[in-house]
């Protein structure tokens, strides 16, 4: 969906509030996706708005410097006394947001606004994604680690990671990023990122480290609905084909679970007697798991290579009991 003018003007902001990394023209330029001309209709734009926006007089390079305001120390006394309470009865999670609300009224540019929480940290909302899951354990970690590519994804800035493939070696590889999303898939957090102008998904659990490389990138299409369109799970379709199913239902519990299912595209339920199904998706190795799973609680009736790959896992699985 292409942004308004409203939205590029605020990517051109954010862009220039970065502390210490005044931007030309061109920069710009390239970094919106767009000629020279627009940029400096941007800038007068700004201009117009007294946001702060300056012009280097050797470098020629422009920066946003935030116009200084009276802080409201009286809300921010009375915010320190809040946190002092919270610590002693040890609610530390609302603790720890009322500090964000501290740090970003006395002017701290790297304090996330405590009103925009990416995660409820909440002690009454439980986030348990299963015993396979690295996210729920380390929730506090992780919303630090969160905030840091979230900040890089607004400001499109490359970064270099150091990740651990799955692979029998184990060693460590640097790759240097254009990260696009974060997305929570089953029951892992990756990062979504243009590498070499190919998507490619990063486990958090496995990125060992990683830095700013100081430069930028402009704007790269991404629909993570197509990403993830005819898969079951964590497989994308990259590697595996696409097949049409079709199965007869018996159960009623798992006859309601397709009805109530978000498979994308959605499942079409061709009959009512008996409840049969039909699913257009990649043929992972977890979508064969889940069949076996249900089984006998539903017939294959399409494709006979499904059903030939199925009888296989059976026979071998058969010989570790």
């Amino acid at each position: 969906m292409p942004k308004s003018t409203y939205e590029k003007l605020n990517q051109v902001k954010l862009r220039l509030s970065l502390p210490n990394k005044p931007a030309s023209i061109a920069e710009l330029a390239d970094y919106m996706g767009c000629d020279a001309r627009t940029i400096y209709r941007y800038l007068e734009t700004l201009k117009a708005e007294n946001c702060g926006l300056r012009q280097d007089k050797s470098s020629k390079k422009f920066s946003i410097q935030p116009v200084a305001s009276r802080r409201p120390e009286a809300i921010i006394r009375g915010l320190k006394s809040v946190q002092k309470v919270l610590n002693e009865i040890g609610i530390s999670a609302h603790s720890k947001s009322v500090k964000k609300a501290i740090d970003f009224l006395c002017g701290d540019d790297s304090a996330e606004n405590a009103l925009n929480q990416v995660i409820n940290v909440d002690s009454d909302f439980i986030v348990d994604l299963g015993p396979f899951s690295e996210y729920s354990e380390h929730l506090e970690f992780r919303e630090t680690e969160i905030e840091k590519f979230l900040a890089a994804i607004k400001e499109r800035a490359k970064i270099l990671l150091t990740y651990v493939p799955v692979r029998e070696n184990g060693k460590e590889e640097q790759y240097e990023v254009c990260p696009l999303k974060l997305v929570l898939r089953i029951d892992t957090l990756y990062l979504v990122a243009d590498l070499h102008s190919e998507i490619r998904l990063f486990a958090l659990s496995r990125i060992r480290n990683f830095r700013r490389t100081g430069a930028f990138f402009p704007e790269i299409p991404f629909d993570y609905k197509k990403l993830y369109s005819h898969c079951f799970g964590k497989f994308t379709g990259s590697s595996y084909p696409k097949i049409k199913v079709l199965m007869e239902v018996k159960a009623f519990w798992l006859q309601t679970q397709f009805r109530e299912a978000h498979f994308n595209p959605a499942v079409k339920i061709r009959k009512q007697q008996p409840f049969t199904v039909e699913m257009h998706i990649y043929d992972t190795p977890d979508f064969e798991g889940w069949l076996l799973s249900i089984l006998p609680q539903v017939k294959i009736l399409e494709p006979s290579s499904l059903k030939e790959n199925l009888r296989k896992q059976l026979k071998e699985s058969s010989k570790a009991l």
